[in-house]
């Protein structure tokens, strides 16, 4: 089964990329805005759609499939960045 980016989900996304940066799970939660466990239920649906067995199986997936379509990664970084600067202007 061949893996396309536009699968994950928005979240799931966002999560890959703080996974990529190796950052805890306590800081990706509380940098997105949901509690571990919604993290943790994230990144097991994540790993079932890549079809990986670990999380370094999952970030190595994660970053093959981003490097590999690199559209979809300046959608999520762009989408980000908007998101960063609308937090900075409330």
């Amino acid at each position: 089964m061949e893996f396309k980016p536009e699968e994950l989900i928005k979240r799931e996304l966002e999560i890959a990329l703080e996974l990529l940066k190796n950052h805890s799970f306590s800081q990706i939660a509380g940098h997105i805005g949901i509690s571990k466990k919604i993290l943790k239920a994230h990144i097991r649906n994540m790993m079932q759609k890549l079809q990986t067995e670990n999380l370094e199986g999952l970030k190595k997936m994660i970053k093959v499939k981003l490097e590999e379509d690199e559209g979809i990664f300046k959608v999520i970084t762009a989408a980000r960045e908007q998101k960063n600067h609308s937090f900075r202007n409330q």
